[in-house]
């Protein structure tokens, strides 16, 4: 019994990550999706009037450093260049876009880059949802998850006490590590409640048959 109440509790844990995820990634999603349109209305006005829009440019400004950070290889490219005098291996694309405004250095190579990465690390949020919307789907990846939750407590009280950074705590929880151990422990856990659920089955089966057999 407590094996099947310890089983249902994983399942709701899971279940309520996963929804966390879901929509945190709906907000990430609406976010770069905005953020892509806003950029690019700013740069077809600027090349049409010749003019900065201020308030666009401000609020696009005021945002760059949180999508720039979360956009992470998707934000980044090599560089180079007009005549190859400047080579930047990790060269920031938006970010430094944004900036090109400001000193009116902007350039089609800026403005297509920036278009791009946006609309590329958009695509792989979409792939994201996806894949949690199937997970939502099948109870088994509820249990894998709660299971995972639970095994990652310790990394997260690591983070809360200031001894681990944000950065480094989703990469502990989402290490190939942490995964393969909640697997084994989704496994184990689940076979055991299936066996405790027989067993509970075959008792209550022999308690009527003793009962009528009176």
């Amino acid at each position: 019994m407590i094996i099947t109440m310890s089983f249902i509790a994983l399942l709701l844990i899971g279940f309520v990550s996963l929804i966390r995820q879901k929509n945190e990634l709906n907000t990430n999603i609406n976010f770069s999706i905005e953020y892509r349109e806003r950029a690019i209305g700013l740069f077809n006005k600027l090349v049409r009037t010749g003019e900065v829009d201020f308030p666009e440019h401000v609020w696009l400004t005021k945002n760059v450093d949180h999508i720039q950070a979360r956009m992470g290889i998707f934000g980044v490219i090599h560089y180079i260049g007009p005549w190859n005098r400047i080579s930047v291996p990790r060269y920031q694309v938006v970010l430094n876009t944004m900036a090109k405004i400001n000193q009116g250095k902007l350039d089609d190579f800026d403005v297509n880059a920036c278009s791009d990465a946006l609309l590329r690390y958009t695509g792989s949020l979409e792939r994201q949802q996806n894949a949690i919307l199937k997970r939502l789907r099948n109870p088994i990846y509820w249990f894998k998850e709660g299971v995972q939750i639970i095994i990652s407590i310790p990394i997260y009280l690591l983070n809360v006490f200031g001894l681990l950074s944000d950065a480094s705590t989703t990469k502990a929880t989402g290490s190939t590590f942490v995964k393969v151990i909640a697997g084994i422990v989704a496994l184990v856990g689940f076979l055991g409640s299936l066996a405790d659920a027989v067993v509970g089955r075959a008792e209550v089966i022999s308690f009527f048959k003793n009962l009528f057999h009176k």
